[in-house]
């Protein structure tokens, strides 16, 4: 972020791949910081139970890991990607800053993504977009939510707009099932979480 605020600093306006590669750069930070969280909180919870030790050094990386804001950051840049009419978002770009709004369990973020998807995406979504969007529902508690995004996956899935019903990794192993048991998945894990 430091480039694009000295960009801004001198006038130079960023163009519509300078947003988009600052967004994936960003949305893959967050998900790092997501994952080493979680390996953070499991050694606070894995330590105590052991020792009884104190957390505080933990304490401060996971306050150091949270100060970054690549989520937060993420989203500012999306918003501004979405006024210039100049490019499409790739879908892989939406897919990255949902799996980020799932992640923090951001409802009303991940409901603007998917809305902006909808109206500018032409052609099948893939399943992972429902997983993402279901994690979403599912760890801003949220479950009559999940299940909407369920029903929603089902239709679409039966209307043809979903991706994965031609390709095969293995003879007569389609490669989409994997991709559609994760759908599932998420959908069993947000009943019992």
């Amino acid at each position: 972020l430091g480039t694009y605020h000295d960009m801004i600093s001198r006038s130079v306006a960023p163009n519509f791949r300078t947003y988009i590669t600052l967004i994936d750069a960003l949305t893959s930070r967050d998900i790092e910081i997501c994952e080493e969280m979680r390996r953070i909180q499991l050694r606070i919870h894995l330590r105590l139970a052991a020792e009884g030790a104190s957390y505080d050094a933990y304490e401060k990386q996971l306050e150091a890991l949270k100060s970054e804001n690549a989520f937060g950051a993420a989203l500012t840049l999306f918003q501004a990607a979405c006024l210039i009419r100049t490019g499409k978002i790739p879908l892989n770009t939406y897919w990255d800053l949902l799996r980020s709004c799932g992640e923090h369990g951001n409802v009303d973020a991940a409901i603007h993504v998917f809305a902006h998807l909808e109206k500018s995406h032409v052609g099948q979504l893939h399943p992972w977009i429902y997983t993402d969007l279901i994690r979403a529902y599912k760890i801003g508690g949220d479950l009559q939510g999940a299940k909407e995004v369920f029903d929603e996956y089902k239709r679409m899935v039966r209307q043809g707009n979903v991706f994965g019903n031609t390709n095969e990794f293995a003879p007569g192993v389609p490669i989409w099932r994997c991709d559609h048991n994760q759908v599932w998945t998420e959908m069993l894990a947000t009943y019992l979480h």
